[in-house]
């Protein structure tokens, strides 16, 4: 990361957070007057895990998916149950993009320790880029809005069999699937206060020499 020059890193966020953002802000006001409206932000599976030499590009990713589950939120808090927005993984396309990234002068950038992974990294680019047409298609329909609102999700999944399961994604467990979400040892829930509070009682403890 620190040999990224920071305008690299800027241009990134730029490219996958602040466009969208932007994009969002234009078209929800005419959501709202009509009651209506899809968004579907073209997102990662890099915002979801830790890749190594990619930072700004998974950072930016990450940021693209919270903010489409936060402003989906503020639809439903609002009542506005007809705009429904997502976040999507398109797949594993030899896209321009990925074969710059992984090809072999790329692969030359990268530290000598990272090259054996890096020049490995295109063998899972597979997918067709039909399937996330096919996808988001069928997301701006409205079939998944119900139980996917707001979500990320991975293309290479099989929408239909996704919302032949539409009751697992409901209830307390449910609203973290598909969605950027940690856990903790000891059953700490990511929200609300723990129990005892933040300073609960603690035992007494006597230092020695004091």
């Amino acid at each position: 990361m620190d040999t990224q020059p920071p305008k690299d890193f800027i241009h990134d966020l730029a490219v996958n957070l602040h466009g969208p953002y932007y994009l969002m802000r234009l078209a929800l006001p005419h959501f709202r007057a009509t009651g209506s409206g899809v968004i579907l932000n073209i997102a990662s599976r890099a915002g979801t895990v830790f890749i190594p030499y990619s930072t700004s590009y998974c950072a930016s990713k990450a940021a693209l998916i919270n903010l489409t589950g936060c402003v989906q939120k503020e639809m439903d808090i609002e009542k506005l149950h007809g705009i429904h927005m997502y976040s999507l993984h398109p797949g594993g396309i030899k896209s321009a993009m990925t074969l710059k990234k992984y090809g072999e002068e790329s692969v030359k950038n990268v530290p000598e320790q990272a090259r054996g992974w890096f020049s490995k990294a295109l063998d899972i680019y597979n997918d067709s880029p039909y399937l996330n047409g096919m996808v988001c298609v069928a997301l701006a329909t409205g079939v998944a809005k119900d139980v996917l609102r707001g979500k990320y999700i991975d293309v290479g999944q099989d929408l239909e069999d996704v919302l032949a399961q539409a009751e697992a994604l409901k209830g307390d467990e449910g609203a973290e699937l598909y969605t950027l979400h940690t856990s903790f040892l000891g059953g700490l829930k990511n929200g609300g206060v723990p129990p005892g509070g933040y300073h609960a009682a603690e035992k007494p403890f006597e230092f020695p020499g004091f």
